[in-house]
């Protein structure tokens, strides 16, 4: 992207209301209030399925769009109202376009059914050809930079905080009203955890070696207080049956001290939208071997055995990954990296208003390969090594009895102390 493309995208008036052509032939996105209109980009599809192409595409647009429902919450935040008019008819489409106009002095979505609608109501709105073709000529630097900043930003844990924190999140369907807001009511304090939380991105579920059982007590024990763990899952379906792909699925895991106990949460498509299951699981070692059982976030039992085994395997394919990565984070070979958000991001997204980014940790491992006991720099001499992190590990003793060694601090202190080695 050279400096004048760049220049144009700062100059944009930040977006305040969304006008789209729902049809199978294109989307314009502009951003109109009672000033005048404003535009951003358009979008072009050809899909003719049943889906509104509208969703799909706002989806797409990332945080350059508002989807259409959230939009009265973001305009309530900012102290205005809002206005979304559905014209379906084009005869009546510059006479509605009027009158939401007139009653509102704060921003009007205008949800065109037909292009000879959106056309009507673009020309009402003083919406001229050379307009669209300039929005049209804008939307692959949009994409552009929305790819970019997708290369460096990883997982989805500041996107779902922000969901948790203004409670603009799914309930898990099956709960009843007073179960929906009980659950509700504990959201906020999830967001904080996860903030707070050691963060993996373990990336594509299927992907991740099936552990041994020997490797049972260390799928037991998390290496800190509060983890969390996203993952990409297949199998997913939309309610009338048909696949969605691809989603991320969250969990958020807290030590107890001889249990841990953790927090389900899957992205709902399309776009950024997320699903709190209302339930998670809780898991601790025993003799030799993780037990684990469902943990509902309120006091509602499953209705039957149907309802209690459905519960289970829906625990399984979260917690299962979990689990698996656990194993891998804690066996020799395991190399950890630590993703920072760039510095100018971050405070791009902060003067903008967005949510912050967090940083996260990978895992890959080396095989046969053992990290050197020194890493990172951990220079070793005569007197002992510098003050530095040591992961929880197993222990084996004599006669195969083995033993969990948490994650603690080890070395001189004298001698310097390390980075952060793997902590957040």
């Amino acid at each position: 992207m050279d400096a004048e493309q760049s220049d144009l995208l700062t100059e944009l008036p930040k977006p305040e209301v969304i006008g789209h052509l729902l049809s199978n032939e294109g989307i314009l996105l502009t951003f109109s209030t009672a000033d005048g209109p404003r535009f951003a980009a358009v979008a072009v599809t050809g899909e003719g399925e049943s889906k509104p192409v509208a969703e799909r595409t706002l989806a797409a647009a990332g945080d350059l769009a508002v989807h259409v429902d959230r939009l009265g919450r973001d305009i309530g935040k900012r102290g205005g109202q809002l206005y979304i008019v559905d014209i379906k008819n084009p005869q009546r489409a510059r006479e509605r376009t009027r009158s939401a106009m007139t009653a509102t002095t704060s921003a009007a979505l205008f949800a065109c059914r037909t292009r000879q609608a959106f056309a009507a109501v673009c020309e009402e709105l003083g919406v001229t050809r050379e307009d669209i073709a300039k929005a049209a000529q804008l939307y692959p630097m949009f994409a552009q930079a929305q790819t970019e900043e997708s290369k460096i930003v990883v997982g989805q844990a500041h996107k779902l905080a922000t969901a948790l924190k203004t409670r603009e999140i799914y309930r898990y369907i099956g709960y009843s009203a007073e179960d929906k807001f009980q659950i509700g009511q504990v959201h906020p304090v999830l967001a904080d955890q996860i903030a707070r939380a050691v963060r993996f991105d373990v990336g594509d579920a299927n992907k991740l070696p099936h552990p041994s059982s020997n490797d049972a007590l260390l799928m037991g024990h998390l290496p800190y207080p509060v983890c969390y763990f996203e993952f990409d899952a297949d199998g997913a379906e939309r309610d009338d049956g048909t696949p969605v792909g691809q989603i991320r699925m969250m969990v958020l895991a807290r030590d107890l001290g001889g249990e841990v106990s953790s927090v389900f949460f899957r992205s709902h498509p399309p776009g950024d939208r997320y699903f709190s299951m209302g339930f998670g699981a809780r898991w601790r070692v025993e003799d030799g071997e993780v037990l684990w059982e469902p943990d509902l976030l309120t006091d509602q039992m499953p209705t039957d055995l149907e309802d209690e085994e459905h519960l289970k395997r829906v625990t399984a394919i979260f917690l299962a990954p979990v689990l698996s990565y656990l194993a891998l984070l804690n066996r020799p070979g395991a190399e950890v990296t630590r993703v920072v958000p760039p510095a100018k991001l971050a405070a791009s997204r902060q003067k903008s208003g967005k949510p912050p980014l967090f940083d996260f940790h990978r895992v890959k491992f080396m095989g046969n390969e053992r990290t050197s006991s020194t890493r990172d720099g951990a220079e070793s001499d005569r007197a002992g090594p510098r003050l530095h992190m040591r992961k929880g590990h197993v222990r084996r003793l004599a006669l195969g009895k083995e033993i969990w060694i948490r994650s603690t601090i080890v070395g001189r202190a004298s001698a310097g102390a390390l980075g952060k080695d793997f902590l957040s």
